[in-house]
Parts: C-alpha cells; structure tokens; sequence
C-alpha cells in the first residue's frame, strides 16, 4: 500500500525564533527571570555589558555583578583575580579541556589570596559552589554517605508512587518470567563430568580449572535450550500485550545481548507465521485486528546497544 506525504509550505511564523526562542524567554520569565536583547550590541567601551569585542563569550559587568552577589565578604581585589582566571584565553586548549577546567572552577570554586589587615594572604575560593542533584534512580548501597556529603540532604522527594499517582507515568508490574534453574539429579552431573574429564587425560591442575568453570552458574544461566525458551516467551510476551511500543531486554553480559538478539528475531519469525496461519483460518470479524498486529510486527527492529566504556558489560 503507497501512502503519499503532503508537504505544505512554511508559514512566517515557522522558524527558530517564533518555535523556539520566544517559548524559552516566556517559561523563563513567568519563572521570574529578565533577559536582554542583544541583537543591536556594539562591543566597546560604553557597552552596557562590558563586552569590548565579539570575542568576548563571557558578559563582563553581568559575571563581576554575580561574583560580587555570591560573594559579598570579599575584597574587589579578590573579585578581579576570580574574574581574570574564569575569564583567561583557553583558545589554545582543546574544547573539551577548557570546558571542563572552567566546570572544576565553577564545582570547586577559584582559588585565590585575599590580603588580610595584618598583611598576610588567607587563601579563598570564589565562587562557592552549591550543588544540587536530580537523581532517577535509588543511590548505590554504600554510597548514601559520599552523596550527602557532596549534595547534602534531600531538599524534596518525588516518588514512584506519587508520580503514579499524578499521572506522570503508568504503574510498574513485575511478573516472575524467568525459566528456573533445576538440577535434577547432580550425582549423575557430577559423574558423567568425571568420565569426561578421564576421558580428555586433563592434568590435576586443568581439571580444577574446569571443574571451576563449570560450577560457575553462568554456564547454567545461558544454556542454548534456555535461551531459546527465553526467546519464545519474550517474542509472545511483547506481541500480545495491550501497548504496541517498545521494550527493552537486558542481558547478563554482551555475549549473550547478541545471541538473545539472534534468537528473538528467530522466535520472532515463527509467531508471525503462526498468525498468518491464524489468519488464514479468522472469521472476518478477527482479521482486520490480526492484519493491523502482524503490520505492526513486520514492522518492529530491534538492535544490540553495547556501552561505549569496556568497564560496562
């Protein structure tokens, strides 16, 4: 079936500024900020925001103003050495260098002297930062103690159960799917592995290397038979349920991400040809929902995500 897309043509108001900028400046203000139109700046001397060439990224006057603001015990003179390391040429230095040395000043603040009555310097940092953190997820058991200790306490709790309740996202289920591992008989296992390793003329020190291995229960966990099973009901479980969109399968390492990604598409192709068969066979009142469900099915991707950093598996 051939659809055919209907391109009208852009309105004046269909741009970046109308889409974009102004949606942005309106939340921002009804959040109670100001903003400037810079549009019609003239870098130099009488520029209202210190700016004395387009070089300049930073506004002058707006960040002396902030760092006299967050900052009010400290001398001018410590102000201005805060400003000319936040604010030094790093055209040298790669991107991704100057950005994260600027965002160690900023998290840690800018170290410098301040001249005491007595005449010593006392060493400062300016700003201070104040961190706060958004986090998704419960925090790393053993970890609560570092995280108070960069973020402090909660500030505010939004749980799952509240965020249900808004309406912001659809309760959570769990459902026990997993195949479980049964050894029905392990003096049998155990002697059929003697014979075999009698039978490979190991030396003691191979044979508790394998012994080893095979104890490990990752040999049990991802079985081929297993991982078929697994396959099959994921295929039926992600076709019959109410939500045409997408799933997510997590595999214990990325060995067994690619090989559950070959069986599922192979589990996949069977369950379609069983509802062509299906099919074949509906009432009419059946076909038209069966029709619209294998469309969608010839239709579904799926692909291996493999982290970028080789210390995830």
């Amino acid at each position: 079936m051939a659809s055919t897309l209907k391109v009208s043509e852009p309105s004046v108001t269909y741009n970046e500024l109308s889409l974009v900028e102004q949606p942005a400046i309106e939340l921002l203000e009804s959040l109670g900020w100001t903003h400037g139109n810079l549009m019609q700046e003239l870098p130099g001397p009488q520029n209202s925001t210190g700016r004395l060439s387009w070089r300049e990224t930073v506004l002058p006057a707006r960040l002396r103003a902030a760092l006299a603001k967050l900052n009010p015990w400290l001398l001018p003179e410590a102000l201005e050495l805060a400003e000319l390391q936040l604010t030094q040429d790093r055209s040298a230095m790669l991107p991704v260098a100057a950005n994260r040395e600027l965002w160690r000043l900023m998290r840690d603040g800018v170290a410098v002297e301040v001249r005491q009555p007595d005449g010593s310097f006392k060493p400062e940092r300016v700003p201070n930062a104040a961190f706060i953190g958004f986090t998704g997820t419960p925090l790393i058991a053993g970890q609560e103690q570092r995280t108070r200790e960069v973020f402090g306490d909660h500030v505010s709790i939004y749980n799952f159960a509240q965020s249900v309740a808004d309406g912001a996202t659809v309760p959570l289920y769990y459902e026990a799917r997993k195949p479980e591992l049964q050894l029905a008989d392990a003096d049998v296992l155990r002697d059929d592995l003697d014979a075999l390793l009698d039978a490979a003329m190991l030396d003691e020190e191979q044979e508790k290397k394998l012994q080893r291995e095979f104890a490990r229960q990752y040999h049990l966990i991802t079985r081929p038979d297993r991982l078929d099973q697994i396959a099959a009901d994921l295929a039926r479980h992600f076709a019959a349920r109410g939500y045409l969109g997408k799933a997510m399968f997590m595999a214990i390492d990325k060995a067994t991400a690619v090989r559950m990604h070959d069986k599922f598409r192979a589990a996949w192709t069977v369950l379609l040809t069983e509802y062509e068969q299906r099919l074949a066979a509906a009432p009419p009142d059946v076909q038209a929902s069966l029709q619209q469900r294998m469309a969608w099915m010839r239709a579904v991707d799926c692909a291996v995500v493999v982290p970028a950093r080789r210390s995830e598996s």
